[in-house]
């Protein structure tokens, strides 16, 4: 199953930072009885993994997600807490085809460290992905 096909009918998707993974619980039962199904946990704290771990044992009907993915070590972690999904910033063919390897459901990102740059010259948001697009169709993978 892909991340579209388990997330179908899910409108909103709340990302979140946990600072105290002991709060991660009473959160994701708060979501669920608010009617919304599914929590992203950014691995943007050293407790985020064990956010993920609680909620994926205490809060089982909802779906739990890991984000800010950068290495293939993330993927494998935030699977083996029990996360059945996981979205990064960025994209990189180690990571897709770790993500690929693990066959994870995942929502890849498409900042690019060009895309501040095309930021700063004012071009349209349109231009970095036309950008994007070609160094992607143009370049072999390695």
């Amino acid at each position: 199953m892909n991340a579209a096909e388990l997330l179908a009918g899910t409108r909103v998707v709340p990302v979140v930072v946990i600072d105290d993974p002991n709060a991660a619980v009473p959160l994701a039962k708060t979501l669920l009885d608010a009617g919304l199904r599914a929590i992203e946990v950014t691995l943007r704290t050293s407790d985020a993994i064990e956010a993920i771990r609680n909620v994926a044992a205490e809060a089982p009907d909802i779906l739990i997600g890991a984000g800010s993915l950068r290495t293939p070590d993330q993927i494998e972690a935030a699977r083996a807490a029990g996360a059945i999904f996981g979205v990064s910033p960025g994209s990189s063919y180690r990571l897709l085809d770790a993500v690929d390897e693990a066959e994870f459901p995942f929502i890849p990102g498409a900042i690019t460290r060009l895309s501040p740059w095309v930021r700063r010259q004012g071009w349209p948001p349109s231009m970095l992905a036309e950008m994007l697009v070609a160094s992607l169709s143009s370049t072999t993978r390695p």
